[in-house]
């Protein structure tokens, strides 16, 4: 229940944003900018932003990108008429506000509440253009993922300072998939009008004007560079044509993809519902099942080192193994911290049909002793006391590599169990979500590398995310069986694209954020409808003997269920009375030491191996545009 109410839970939130409702909030209605470029290469601009305060706010905020430039000279904050327009503003006429700087933010305080505000900035970036033997060149961008907020009825103009013969002279090119417009202006030169500006979009405006008009800048490099500029803009404008040739097949993938993904979504919620609805059975029921089904059962199919003596109960439960309890070996005698006797399995049955991975775990853990007969003992198991720890120190090497060992045959034959016919009448490996990381992640990659070209993401760039997404997928199979690992490839991976990419769109942003949902929520293994009813036997279970009302008796086997469960100190802490000399008569599962002889190699295996168990932008030659950054509000 509590699984189901964290999902809904988490998929409100995810559809809805309630804190949008009752938190504060704001918008941007209009940007009228000015930019004009100086004679010594810098960039004067001016900028009037319209605010509408929903809420009690501290100031305005401007971010201003470090990309190619030589840093802001200045940076000014006003406020403004709310009837003022930009091309009559007189900075001088307007209260000054204080400007705090914190890294590329520039933070205006002008407190506001449930009101509507003008706000103007004045700032200046030095060495924003680049000089060359045969053109000026300005490449930048006034906005770009830095910026949060969307921006409504956006104007920028763009001219030479007091030059407009020189200013349409020069050639315009546009970098915008969101479609503003841009055209030259006898009166106010270069113009881009956007009625609006998503949050995170880029805007990036080119532009190629008379050298000569530089007088005060000194050449960036004295060579001619105006053709290679030329043959950028022609190179974007093809995969601009491109893209529009493919955009409305990319989306309808894309949208396609989506709702396969919710459907997918909507099937583990119903599946989940289900199992809720499913009765648990009788407590009675338990007794007819082996000890290590019910183990599978209870851990999901992500069974743990100490569950090998799940294993060994059953086999002893099926009448293959005698078990009987004796001394430890010598090492544990001399540790004060390790107990004092162990138990002892022996093959009574070598030619039992026995499934897949009994066959496995005999060949394995089981030695022949002197008198012909297989056998194998809990102190046995790889791990060495802290006597021996201490004692053999020239053998630290060694003696890792043989857990290391024990620990990877332990992997594959949990694997060999999962794939047991009987045990996946009750619990299974998650067939989907193996499915989706070796077909789903690839085609996933696929879907990326085409978003990122549609989306003009250069070539370099777009290679670079195939071989990361692909060397990210390699390394995915390879721990596919830890929990966590899908749903941490979905999220790097989909972050991973956006940063390299010049622009995404927003399907293929949702199918990203879908596909992680569905990642995060998907076990390694999962139980069926049938295991589930027994899981809730099982917890039932645990329940009665966590409180001491479970009736033991003399069964060896519900003691060898509650050792399977772990139920290790509930048993110790209630049934104390239950373990004593005189019950060892009865099993020797009831002798005083039982439960320390189980909790010693639990604890080291926990402690061992619990964290590491499986679970179930376009430039080129020239680089960059400068500048980026944002507006918005605290």
């Amino acid at each position: 229940m509590k699984k189901l109410l964290f999902l809904l839970i988490f998929l409100i939130l995810l559809i809805i944003n309630p804190v949008s409702t009752l938190a504060k909030s704001f918008t941007i209605d209009k940007v009228d900018i000015r930019a004009f470029i100086l004679e010594d290469g810098d960039l004067y601009v001016e900028e009037l932003y319209s605010y509408t305060f929903d809420g009690s706010f501290n100031g305005t905020t401007r971010s201003i990108g470090d990309d190619d430039h030589s840093g802001v000279v200045f940076f000014e904050g006003y406020l403004a008429p709310d009837d003022i327009q930009i091309e009559s503003m007189n900075h001088e006429k307007m209260k000054r506000l204080k400007v705090e700087r914190e890294d590329l933010t520039f933070k205006i305080h002008t407190k506001s509440k449930d009101e509507n505000k003008k706000v103007f900035y004045r700032y200046r970036i030095k060495d924003a253009t680049t000089k060359f033997r045969d053109t000026g060149h300005f490449y930048w961008r006034f906005f770009d993922e830095m910026n949060e907020t969307d921006l409504h009825h956006l104007r920028i103009q763009l001219a030479l300072i007091n030059d407009q013969s020189a200013t349409h002279k020069g050639q315009i090119f546009l970098h915008d998939l969101t479609g503003g417009k841009i055209n030259m202006s006898k009166q106010h030169g270069i113009v881009y009008e956007n009625e609006l500006l998503p949050a995170e979009k880029t805007v990036e405006i080119r532009y190629l004007f008379p050298q000569d008009f530089l007088k005060e800048a000194e050449y960036t490099e004295d060579t001619t560079m105006l053709s290679t500029f030329l043959e950028e803009e022609e190179a974007y404008q093809k995969q601009l044509e491109k893209r529009s040739k493919w955009n409305s097949t990319a989306e309808t993938i894309n949208s396609f993809v989506v709702v396969i993904v919710i459907l997918l979504i909507l099937f583990i919620i119903f599946s989940w519902v289900l199992k809720l609805l499913t009765k648990g059975v009788r407590l009675q029921n338990l007794e007819d099942m082996d000890s290590l089904l019910l183990t599978a059962v209870y851990r999901k199919g992500i069974l743990k080192h100490i569950d090998l003596v799940s294993s060994l109960f059953r086999l002893e439960q099926n009448g293959v193994l005698k078990m009987e309890r004796v001394r430890a070996r010598a090492a544990y005698l001399e540790d004060q911290n390790a107990p004092n006797h162990t138990f002892l399995f022996t093959v009574i049955k070598d030619n039992a049909s026995l499934r897949e991975y009994e066959e496995e775990l005999i060949r394995w853990l089981f030695v022949t002793n002197d008198k012909g007969q297989k056998t194998f003992s809990i102190d046995r198991l790889p791990f060495q006391t802290s006597i021996e720890k201490r004692e053999n120190q020239r053998y630290v090497k060694e003696n890792k590599q043989a857990e290391k060992n024990f620990h990877e045959t332990f992997q594959k034959w949990a694997e060999m169990v999962l794939m047991d016919k009987e045990i996946r009448k009750f619990v299974k490996k998650n067939t989907l979500r193996n499915t989706l990381i070796k077909w789903g992640v690839p085609l996933w990659i696929i879907l990326a590398i085409f978003n990122s070209y549609m989306g003009m993401t250069d070539g370099l760039s777009v290679l670079l995310i195939g071989a990361g997404l692909v060397l990210g997928w390699t390394i995915l199979l390879r721990i596919k069986r830890k929990r966590f690992s899908y749903p941490i490839f979905m999220a790097v991976a989909a972050i991973f694209t956006g940063v390299l990419s010049y622009d995404l769109s927003d399907s293929f942003f949702t199918l990203s954020s879908l596909l992680f949902v569905l990642a995060l929520f998907m076990p390694v293994a999962q139980t069926t409808i049938a295991g589930n009813s027994y899981r809730k036997g099982v917890k039932m279970f645990r329940k009665e003997i966590s409180r001491g009302s479970f009736p033991l008796k003399d069964s060896e086997k519900w003691v060898q269920h509650a050792l399977s469960l772990n139920l290790l100190f509930e048993l110790k802490l209630r049934y104390r009375g239950s373990f004593s000399k005189d019950a060892e008569t009865l099993t020797p599962l009831l002798s005083v030491d039982t439960t320390d002889i189980f909790h010693y190699p639990n604890h080291y295996y926990y402690r061992t191996y619990s964290s590491s168990d499986s679970g179930s932008s376009g430039s080129g030659s020239s680089g960059g545009s400068g500048g980026g950054g944002g507006a918005g509000a605290f």
